[in-house]
């Protein structure tokens, strides 16, 4: 308790926080409790009779330094106008509170890192990303902050993959669940990026609410390789049906062999399936007619 700033009474528990005597500290100006930076917010407080509460650091009679919060407010006492405030020490708080943003400025620091775009994005929440990694920018044009448009979202997927991710989206998930998918980005620059999209439903404990947690990855040149290999094994079947030639293929491992249609002509043997292939396993032996010539073969 105090008056025109200076103290009047205090009870145990000051006098145990601050390790002065309750004798010592009647009479003393209330800024005298507080570290030379915390002064002046503590004097306009006292001066503007605020309500309002906040913080400080405070010092002790040792002359160590602690973080406090402080709430005062007019009272009458005695016939009196007098300004009573409550202290309390917020030093564990501010150490968990200053250990947090460490740990997340390390985890920044790393996700920002990583070759892929991370994310957390709640369910059922706005349509914006609680936050989005820098990683963004190299994959669609767009940067983080361009990401806080709730349209952004659904216009940078590819139209033909547009339903198909919404109704995806809808669907019922379990806390724990991973849920992978692939489709396609329209880039800002207008051209395609198929992304790999693996995300984890994580739930929070207080609050309910649940979260999609995950990482985007560019996977443009495995789908490029993929459609090569198809187009390739296709001309490669073409090729296959249209020749007069036999060709075949042995694989060793598997004591497999993969032949044309042409074999059909040349050894005699009956119409395989409709893709002109045969497969033949373990030992065989071909006999056949070329040139009018008799022919065997036969694999040891």
């Amino acid at each position: 308790m105090s008056e025109g700033g200076r103290v009047l009474e205090v009870n145990k528990s000051f006098v145990e926080m601050f390790g002065y005597g309750a004798s010592e500290v009647v009479g003393m100006a209330a800024v005298d409790f507080v570290a030379p930076e915390s002064r002046e917010a503590v004097a306009e407080h006292i001066s503007t009779d605020s309500p309002e509460p906040y913080e400080a650091v405070a010092l002790r009679k040792d002359g160590t330094n602690f973080d406090v919060e402080i709430r005062g407010k007019s009272s009458e006492y005695q016939g009196r106008v007098v300004r009573l405030a409550a202290i309390r020490d917020i030093t564990a708080r501010k150490r968990a509170e200053k250990k947090l943003r460490e740990a997340e400025h390390r985890y920044r620091a790393l996700v920002e890192k990583v070759p892929a775009v991370v994310y957390l994005q709640e369910i059922g929440g706005p349509d914006t990303a609680m936050y989005m990694s820098p990683r963004i920018e190299a994959l669609t044009g767009y940067s983080p902050e361009d990401c806080r448009n709730p349209e952004l979202r659904w216009l940078m997927v590819h139209p033909e993959d547009r339903e198909r991710m919404q109704s995806e989206d809808e669907s019922p998930v379990r806390p724990g669940e991973v849920v992978t998918t692939e489709y396609r980005v329209v880039h800002r620059d207008g051209h395609t990026v198929w992304v790999r999209n693996e995300s984890v439903v994580v739930e929070d404990d207080v609050t309910g609410s649940r979260f999609w947690q995950g990482f985007m990855l560019d996977i443009t040149e495995a789908k490029e390789a993929e459609e090569a290999l198809k187009k390739s094994e296709e001309r490669y079947r073409l090729v296959a049906k249209a020749t007069d030639e036999t060709i075949w293929d042995s694989n060793i491992l598997a004591d497999e062999q993969i032949w044309n249609g042409a074999v059909e002509t040349m050894f005699g043997y009956p119409p395989g399936e409709d893709t002109g292939e045969r497969r033949c396993r373990s030992r065989w032996r071909w006999r056949g007619v070329v040139g009018g010539v008799p022919f065997q073969a036969r694999r040891r």
